[in-house]
């Protein structure tokens, strides 16, 4: 039977909502960092009192719409974040009002992930998981440990960031035995150490099966970049 998906935007779609209290509890007792939420909205006017800038900040990122003006009071450009950060669009405008510019950054990022994740010597350690160091012993084992503090991104096959904790300057603590964390990521992160950077591939089975999320589609492998900050 199929598992039900995983799904919380905190740390990232890895939490179950029906196991939101006890969430709260590991949050309480140290095993996960809980997270607030900072926004604020940014201004900058032209010293003769026309718009300069006009935009959003949470925790330190650029999300939502951010636009800029020219001194005259014509618009010219405007860039598109996601609730993670991510460039997705921008637009810009000359004083004539003519589009000058309209492209998606996001997108030529998540084709060179797609080929930089196909080019990786995956090594392959159990149940269907595969792991490519960046820096740490090249013959992955598992290590012993108990307790992580952690940064990660999250990705598809294709690339697609779906989550990224270093964007927001908040790593994750994971206790390997008392979660409620998706199996297969679970699984991998007993085989990284302090100091590590390096990524682990999670079979659809061992992640949301055929059932996928909103943001994962089923069947779908997860691809996570992992940097171990401290483990015991």
């Amino acid at each position: 039977m199929a598992r039900k998906p995983y799904f919380l935007s905190c740390p990232f779609y890895l939490w179950d909502m029906r196991r939101l209290p006890i969430f709260i509890l590991l949050c309480c007792i140290g095993w996960v960092l809980p997270t607030e939420v900072f926004s604020q909205r940014v201004k900058e006017d032209y010293e003769n009192g026309q718009k300069k800038y006009r935009g959003k900040l949470k925790n330190g990122l650029k999300v939502g719409k951010h636009s800029y003006w020219h001194e005259t009071g014509e618009k010219n450009k405007e860039e598109t974040y996601t609730e993670n950060g991510l460039l997705i669009r921008i637009e810009e405008w000359n004083k004539e009002g003519d589009v000058i510019r309209d492209e998606n950054p996001e997108e030529v990022f998540e084709k060179m992930r797609a080929r930089q994740f196909e080019g990786f010597n995956w090594v392959k350690i159990e149940e269907g998981l595969a792991i490519h160091l960046l820096r740490g012993q090249k013959n992955p084992k598992v290590r012993g440990h108990k307790d992580l503090i952690i940064h990660y991104a999250t990705y598809l096959p294709n690339g697609k960031e779906l989550d990224n904790s270093i964007r927001r300057e908040l790593p994750i603590a994971v206790n390997l035995y008392r979660n409620n964390l998706v199996k297969g990521f679970v699984l991998g992160l007993r085989y990284f150490t302090k100091g590590d950077n390096g990524y682990l591939k999670v079979p659809a089975h061992l992640a949301y099966g055929d059932k996928g999320t909103e943001n994962i589609p089923a069947d779908s492998p997860i691809i996570f970049h992992i940097i171990t900050l401290q483990a015991r």
